[in-house]
């Protein structure tokens, strides 16, 4: 049975950017940082980025997509400055490309997969439940290239039910347009990023961790940035107290310590 979970507390252009505002025009402004980060993070980086912005007065953007996209930018000669994937193996391509600054790499948070249905919806109690009639399409992130999405096919492969569920599959670009397509009622489900929805309106169902791999999620500085000093800062905050603060509060596992990826 799954655990249910409380309600509580050319690429470029298929990017999806978030910028903060700038310091007081009577401040001078520090170097900004630009992040390619996993859809994953939708909720809680601009939170991390709000509160560095208040330690550091150093200001972010955020570029999202799917880690698999992003790497592949990246390899391209894309200039973010830091790289938070939703795995480790496609920071270690990025790594074999060359575009790593050696050594910075580091394990920020262990991924968590979850069921979602709109309100309204008949409720998804189970992966069980994905194999019957009253599901009809599936939502999750496209394998290929998304970490999340590649969690999903192994719980649904642990579940008995991957032959049964491939016929109602619909793919989004990352976990987030995922999530977008049960909104919205294009799909009756997602299986998607716990941290997505946590907190949120709707049913939310945890996947128990012995049925997928949660991803090893791992960022790094690069090579590109050239702002080298402001990036370490920032992964020192995501990787200290205050960061890991706001990863557990929308429901991420904590790695025991911050290791290189």
């Amino acid at each position: 049975m799954l655990q249910r979970a409380r309600n509580g507390a050319g690429l470029w252009l298929t990017a999806f950017l978030i910028a903060f505002g700038s310091p007081a025009a009577t401040t001078p402004a520090k170097a900004p940082l630009t992040i390619a980060a996993a859809a994953d993070l939708a909720r809680a980086l601009p939170l991390m980025g709000e509160a560095f912005q208040r330690r550091t007065g150093i200001r972010i953007t955020i570029v999202l997509g799917s880690t698999g996209l992003l790497e592949r930018q990246i390899e391209n000669g894309a200039p973010f400055d830091i790289f938070m994937a939703a795995d480790s193996e496609h920071v270690m391509q990025a790594v074999r490309a060359g575009c790593v600054t050696p050594g910075s790499q580091r394990t920020y948070a262990l991924g968590v997969l979850a069921l979602w249905t709109r309100p309204g919806a008949p409720v998804v109690r189970s992966l069980g439940d994905l194999a019957r009639p009253f599901v009809a399409r599936i939502a999750i992130a496209n394998p290929l290239h998304a970490p999340y999405g590649k969690a999903a096919i192994q719980a649904l492969t642990a579940a008995g039910i991957r032959g049964t569920a491939a016929r109602k599959l619909v793919y989004g670009e990352n976990v987030q347009q995922a999530l977008r397509y049960a909104q919205s009622g294009a799909a009756d489900v997602a299986l998607v990023a716990y941290p997505l929805v946590v907190g949120g309106p709707g049913n939310t169902v945890l996947v128990p961790p012995h049925m997928y791999t949660p991803p090893r999620q791992t960022l790094c500085i690069l090579k590109a940035s050239a702002h080298p000093r402001e990036a370490m800062r920032f992964i020192a905050f995501v990787c200290g107290a205050e960061g890991r603060a706001i990863l557990k509060r929308f429901g991420y596992l904590l790695p025991v310590s911050s290791s290189k990826g």
